[in-house]
């Protein structure tokens, strides 16, 4: 785990994408006792190129080869772009089609273990791990691993994208002009205005990056306050299953920095955020939303907010900025909300993927029973070994894999998908209810279907794999 948050850590504080992913890779071959670690990347017609590589000197190296799939369409595509985890322990008895078998032959793998990487809503590559010198049982704990480090790597090209829109809205603010110069101390006084905004935005990456936690989001307010000149700036995260609350993670008014507060969305301008995605009111806030007694309290008369979007496109969070007086430079404000935004998400996600990790980790170790963790296409994303040992199966047989695929389509279809369906709605009544029904179904299934164990007591533990 220690070494996992130092990998993770690296990736948060290195600006450079190409120093970032090799480096990435090298430490996973280390971690995991691999022969090759590599990443794809693909191309526009679906072919891929092996961008990033880290192989052992007994092996050949395959950096820079294109790769042409057959199978990669009508296999693999859209297990993928579910963003499931794939896994081979024995490539020779895969049973794998002709294809595939083949590429991987020609690479040397006996085993494989491929996790996505996305950047928003696309799929950017995929993060793959080649045993080569004999066929590899892979661990439940190994899989999460390396999901969680592609989900960082997608943080990092997020965090490559956001270096150059810095890059961009400096190249702006260089041909900004602020108003008409009238005389030259006015004149003087927009050069220092500029020199000052410029300096700003040159620090984001070394004065916020450089941070994590809860100082990161403190010092991502305070800047944005700093360089635009606003009155109220926080960041928020979606906190409740229904998505209906908020909370802030930092928030700043008037300078002072204010305690943490959790609050309804509905009736606030930052519905309208999570919901639709940015937006602004530039004057007469407060009569648009008139149950918002915050907005009251704060004077508010403007308001500009942008979501905080996962690497799977999903909102996560909001970042706001309110002033007491009119919004008029919304283009400025937005590009540099967007910029801002990025990072915010990158590092939201990334806290959030540390602590499902954790908690993974510890209901993983510690529970005596079977544990398996679905995500919302019935894919299983976690199992515990005691889950292995019950079903007398392997890790590969079972994650990334489908329930339908473990008990058959018509069995899922009549009885599982609608206990599951319920446990999945989040709700508590729904939850017992579905709970109950798994119960009576996992019961019948594995007295018939997989290891009858009479007088003995089982659980299953199905979650939403986001809030597990």
């Amino acid at each position: 785990m220690g070494k996992i948050a130092e990998i993770t850590l690296q990736i948060q504080q290195d600006r450079n994408l190409e120093s970032i992913l090799q480096g990435a890779i090298a430490e996973v071959r280390t971690l995991l006792n691999a022969d090759r670690v590599l990443i794809y990347r693909f191309l526009p017609d679906q072919d891929a190129v092996v961008a990033f590589e880290s192989v052992g000197t007994e092996w050949t190296p395959i950096l820079g080869q294109v790769v042409y799939d057959p199978c990669y369409a009508a296999n693999w595509v859209e297990r993928y772009q579910q963003g499931q985890t794939t896994s081979i322990s024995n490539v020779p008895r895969g049973n794998l089609a002709p294809c595939d078998a083949q590429l991987l032959e020609r690479f040397q793998v006996q085993a494989n273990l491929v996790a996505p990487i996305f950047h928003q809503r696309s799929l950017w590559g995929l993060l793959i791990v080649h045993h080569c010198r004999s066929p590899h049982e892979w661990q439940p704990l190994e899989v999460q691993l390396l999901q969680h480090l592609a989900l960082q790597l997608g943080v990092a090209v997020q965090q490559a994208e956001l270096h150059l829109r810095q890059q961009h809205l400096e190249s702006q603010l260089e041909q900004h002009q602020v108003g008409t110069v009238a005389d030259t101390r006015e004149a003087e006084c927009d050069e220092i205005l500029h020199q000052q905004k410029t300096e700003l935005i040159q620090n984001i990456a070394e004065g916020v990056s450089a941070k994590t936690g809860e100082a990161f989001f403190r010092s991502l307010v305070e800047y944005l306050i700093r360089l635009l000149g606003v009155d109220h700036a926080f960041v928020s995260e979606l906190v409740s299953p229904d998505n209906d609350r908020l909370k802030t993670l930092a928030w700043i008014s008037h300078g002072q920095i204010q305690d943490q507060l959790e609050y309804l969305l509905a009736g606030t301008p930052c519905k309208h955020v999570v919901e639709e995605g940015f937006y602004l009111y530039p004057n007469n806030l407060q009569p648009q939303f008139p149950e918002d007694f915050c907005l009251q309290v704060l004077g508010a008369e403007s308001y500009m907010g942008i979501p905080l979007l996962s690497s799977a496109g999903v909102v996560i969070g909001i970042l706001c900025v309110i002033n007491n007086r009119p919004i008029t430079n919304q283009q400025f404000i937005q590009e540099v909300l967007t910029i801002f935004a990025v990072r915010a998400a990158s590092e939201l996600e990334r806290q959030q993927s540390d602590a499902m990790l954790r908690r993974y980790e510890g209901i993983v170790a510690a529970t005596p029973d079977c544990v398996s963790l679905l995500d919302l296409n019935y894919v299983y994303q976690v199992i515990n070994q005691t889950y292995l040992s019950w079903n007398q199966k392997s890790a590969d047989q079972i994650l990334g894999h489908s329930v339908s695929d473990l008990l058959g389509q018509e069995f899922f279809e009549t009885l599982a998908k609608p206990s599951l369906d319920r446990c999945l709605g989040g709700g508590d009544p729904a939850y017992r209810r579905g709970m109950a029904e798994l119960s009576r179904w996992s019961a019948a299934i594995y007295q018939s279907h997989l290891c009858p164990l009479s007088g003995t007591r089982r659980h299953h533990f199905w979650r939403r794999h986001q809030r597990p």
